[in-house]
């Protein structure tokens, strides 16, 4: 089987429909390629909200300064100065708050100042990206389909390493060890490997009467397949 510390499930963290596919099962894929877009009009919300925000920034920086002019030159009142330096603080929070909602539903953070710049289509448009350099090995996003947050579309694998577990009966527990060597043998491939029991389950199934050893074995060349028998 895969191994499951190389596994990744990738769901967005929006609701939306789906507008385009762009890898399947089989592609190989490095961290950060996009998987599939989807178009949200949460995000297009969010996108919104932020851009406001960066606008009533710029405002209050600018009258922050026209009010430090005027109070250095005798000619506002301190209390206006520090009320604009208020307006300004009050902003910028709003603005911290708003990026920070928009990387919490998948939007990169280095995309954020890029924002005021980008075409009206594209507002509501969430890139899915791989969250690791892998193999796709689940593909269930289809064109055209509405998704609900965290909802799995892809399974990222790197199969650079794949477990076998073996089902050891509670009666040969005792002479099975972890860190025992071991020999995996699959007749559709015509081979025969050595590896090393890496874990022992300490816990027996109730209906099975077994526990679990795991080998890992290496897997650069891609020849052991999650699902072969061995």
């Amino acid at each position: 089987k895969a191994d499951a510390t190389r596994r990744a499930e990738v769901a967005p963290r929006v609701g939306g429909v789906i507008i385009a596919v762009l890898k399947q099962e089989g592609d190989r894929v490095v961290r950060g390629d996009v998987l599939a877009i989807i178009e949200s009009r949460e995000l297009a919300d969010a996108k919104s909200a932020y851009l406001v925000a960066e606008r009533q920034v710029d405002f209050a920086t600018t009258t922050l300064q026209r009010e430090e002019a005027l109070w250095q030159r005798k000619i506002s009142p301190q209390r206006d100065y520090l009320a604009a330096q208020q307006a300004l603080d009050e902003a910028t929070l709003r603005l911290r708050v708003a990026g920070q909602g928009l990387v919490a539903l998948g939007l990169p953070p280095d995309a954020l100042p890029t924002l005021r710049n980008e075409p009206p289509e594209a507002a509501a448009r969430l890139a899915i990206r791989a969250p690791r350099a892998g193999t796709v090995t689940v593909r269930a996003a289809s064109e055209g389909e509405t998704v609900l947050p965290n909802a799995s579309l892809f399974v990222v694998s790197d199969l650079a390493a794949v477990w076998v577990e073996a089902a050891v009966p509670a009666a040969d527990l005792g002479v099975v060890r972890q860190g025992q060597e071991a020999v995996v043998v699959s007749t559709d491939l015509a081979r025969e490997v050595p590896g090393r029991i890496s874990f022992l389950g300490p816990v027996i199934g109730t209906a099975s009467r077994t526990a679990v050893a795991r080998i890992v074995l290496p897997n650069t060349g891609g020849e052991w397949r999650p699902g072969l028998f061995v």
